[in-house]
């Protein structure tokens, strides 16, 4: 059994994480895993029981700090977690997220070791994906968007969309009426929320625009905001948006700040979901929520394009315009059967596009490395397999 060390630069439980815990489940089956974390919070608790998880600093990369501690802590981290894969006969290195590429980077020139970098997140520009790009022997792209960013041989990298197991994101065995419960909203209120990091490209002040615009036509909706900054990357944004919200009198339509670990309970509880951001890598939140029958209105731009059905199951929005957003969230609004038949589309494009199987994939090309590999430029260099 092949044995793949497993790098996450956040012990915090977000997307990208939501995602690796969904992965680890398919590839325990085939591969004997084993996690490095930076710190020991929600993700190690999630994974320790499972999994030889073990800690070690990984500082977050981070612009504005001195670059010559951040690569003295980048080059610890690479030698310690080295030794490891060199004591334990590690085959490969699994880099879960761009941060945690960073430091496998040093990790392949200190061991030699192959490399797979799953890319879940924006690229700085063109020139930084293609030279971080050259050190990584495989690269996973979460959606089209992303592949387009990286421009290195086709051969290198390659497109596999997030996958959940539809069997558990089931509105069947969801506990939909918990959420309006702790909410107190009684069930003519219908709950648009936004879910997603607390940092301002998600794009929340549109969401404040378009519900002045809504409120003035219905009443009886209710809005929720929920997520967290989990880097504290921006310690004033709740704030500044509390204060809009209070300033345009409007927090009588709001529930915010808001926070749910569970995401199948929260989601589960809604009615529409808008994701504002721009230039959205993939937005596992989407296949989520249309999994558990919701409609979803987004817009027309990055990972949303591949995910949501134009006036199928929800709305894609050229511009992030409110008034135009606010238009087709009052017709969703308005009318239960359109919302019922957009999430039935929904859930049907889940069950065929975002399914768990994806993640089986990722799988096939773990094995792919016992045969082939890539030079720095994505050129197949083949092995021969010893009898």
């Amino acid at each position: 059994m092949k044995k793949v060390l497993i790098l996450n630069s956040s012990s915090r439980i977000g997307g990208a994480e939501r995602s690796l815990i969904d992965l680890l489940l398919v590839l325990q089956k085939k591969i004997h895993l084993s996690v490095i974390l930076p710190e020991e919070t929600e993700l190690f608790f999630a994974l320790q029981c499972k999994y030889s998880t073990t800690i070690v600093p990984m500082p977050l990369i981070k612009r504005r700090e001195g670059y010559f501690k951040q690569l003295l802590s980048i080059i610890t981290a690479a030698r310690k977690i080295s030794r490891r894969i060199n004591s334990e006969r590690i085959n490969y290195v699994y880099a879960n997220t761009n941060q945690s590429f960073i430091y496998a980077i040093f990790i392949r020139l200190l061991t030699g070791k192959k490399v797979f970098w799953h890319i879940r997140d924006n690229l700085p520009n063109r020139l930084a994906a293609f030279c971080l790009g050259l050190f990584a022997n495989k690269i996973i792209c979460v959606s089209y968007h992303i592949y387009k960013q990286i421009p290195l041989n086709k051969k290198k990298k390659v497109i596999i969309y997030n996958g959940i197991d539809t069997r558990i994101w089931d509105i069947r065995s969801a506990p939909a009426a918990q959420l309006r419960k702790e909410l107190e909203l009684p069930l003519n209120k219908i709950i648009i929320a936004q879910i997603g990091s607390l940092v301002p490209w998600k794009n929340h002040m549109l969401l404040i625009e378009i519900a002045q615009r809504l409120i003035i036509d219905n009443k009886d909706v209710h809005f929720l905001i929920a997520g967290r900054d989990l880097f504290n990357d921006y310690p004033g944004y709740s704030r500044h948006l509390l204060q809009t919200i209070r300033l345009a009198g409007i927090e009588d339509y709001f529930t915010f700040p808001f926070y749910l670990e569970d995401n199948k309970t929260l989601l589960s509880g809604i009615d529409i979901l808008v994701h504002l951001s721009r230039g959205e890598p993939f937005g596992r939140v989407l296949i989520e929520a249309m999994a558990l029958e919701k409609p979803v209105v987004a817009l027309r731009e990055g990972g949303p394009i591949e995910i949501v059905a134009d006036e199928a199951s929800g709305y894609l929005i050229d511009k992030p315009d409110p008034e135009t957003i606010a238009e087709k969230l009052y017709l969703l609004t308005q009318f239960g059967d359109l919302r019922n038949k957009m999430g039935k589309e929904g859930r049907r494009i889940v069950e065929t596009k975002f399914n768990i199987d994806n993640l089986e994939k990722i799988e096939k090309h773990l094995n792919q490395w016992s045969v082939a590999s890539w030079d720095l430029f994505g050129r197949t260099i083949l092995h021969r397999i010893p009898h």
